[in-house]
């Protein structure tokens, strides 16, 4: 039998040469030669995108920002030409952007969560208005002065945080002198577990953080049964606690000790406890027997429990 056939392939050293320099050219056509020919896509996926960012004003109408700098978690990145700035793959996305810039005669400063799929436009537009910059101001304002900004959940910023107590409404003066001295006890109830929250009387309704409200008017229990439906007759105490990101900055709480719907009115300082809680950020319980639960707050027997006193020492340690 004869020998099978051996094939063998030689390449001469010029022709590899040839092979790899034909190869170096199409790989850099497609990275480095202008985008406008070819745009910014190469064969492995876009490598640039462009951020663009839009101002609308009250009517609609829709202009690039005039001059900006453009930061990623903190860090300059590059300042803005013609409203837009250049986005090449990055590799780790950051969380957030922010613009710092100028438009229309005003300084301003917007934060936007980081697209993760920014390679897959061309443009990527960020817009933004008037309300969205004085937002942005008002929580700024908070943030300086937070001595609490390691905190994730919802908090106020500083103590002791001021409170006035309302005594207008058509109570009778012995129920309102039973609710105010309720609410008070509520807030050393508070300060007894966690000392370090501590309350400040404020002048005026217009100078203190914390509202409190002696009656529940009509428009506020129609605000009620707008969220929880079906609540609104039985409700005997509401919060409504005003917050921007992950900041408190306002709260309003009513504390009515009786309804028609309940045979006799709370004895003891939980409604507003609860009610306080609320204002602090802290929602219902699912549990029975807690001080956060919608239907027990009325209780005599329950009092702070651990996981609240343990939430809130996290946020208030000092």
């Amino acid at each position: 039998m004869g020998e099978s056939p051996h094939w063998e392939l030689k390449i001469s050293k010029n022709t590899l040469n040839i092979l790899i320099v034909i190869f170096l050219v199409l790989f850099g056509w497609f990275y480095f030669i202008d985008p406008q020919l070819v745009g910014d896509v190469s064969p492995f996926g876009r490598i640039e995108t462009s951020f663009s960012f839009i101002f609308i004003d009250e009517e609609g109408v829709e202009t690039l920002v005039e001059s900006g700098d453009v930061f990623f978690e903190g860090v300059f990145f590059g300042s803005l030409e013609n409203g837009g700035i250049a986005v090449p793959d990055i590799g780790e996305i950051p969380k957030e952007l922010k613009l710092k810039g100028r438009h229309g005669g005003k300084n301003l400063t917007v934060e936007y969560d980081f697209p993760a799929d920014y390679l897959s436009v061309e443009v990527y537009e960020f817009s933004f208005t008037d309300e969205d910059i004085d937002s942005h101001t008002f929580l700024d304002t908070y943030r300086k002065r937070d001595a609490y900004r390691y905190a994730e959940d919802l908090h106020w910023t500083r103590m002791p945080l001021k409170f006035f107590i309302n005594t207008s409404g058509p109570t009778e003066d012995k129920e309102k002198r039973i609710r105010e001295r309720q609410i008070r006890e509520a807030m050393e109830r508070l300060h007894t577990a966690v000392y370090t929250i501590r309350f400040e009387k404020a002048n005026s309704s217009e100078d203190a953080e914390i509202n409190f409200f002696l009656y529940m008017p009509a428009e506020i229990r129609k605000e009620v049964s707008s969220k929880e439906p079906g609540m609104a007759a039985n409700t005997i105490g509401v919060a409504f606690p005003e917050s921007i990101d992950n900041i408190i900055y306002h709260a309003d709480v009513y504390v009515e000790r009786s309804n028609p719907g309940f045979a006799t009115p709370c004895m003891d300082s939980n409604l507003a406890l609860h009610e306080l809680l609320h204002a602090f950020g802290l929602e219902h319980s699912e549990k029975s027997w807690h001080i956060m639960s919608i239907y027990h707050e009325c209780n005599p027997l329950l009092d702070m429990s651990e996981d609240i006193e343990s939430y809130l020492w996290n946020i208030y340690r000092g």
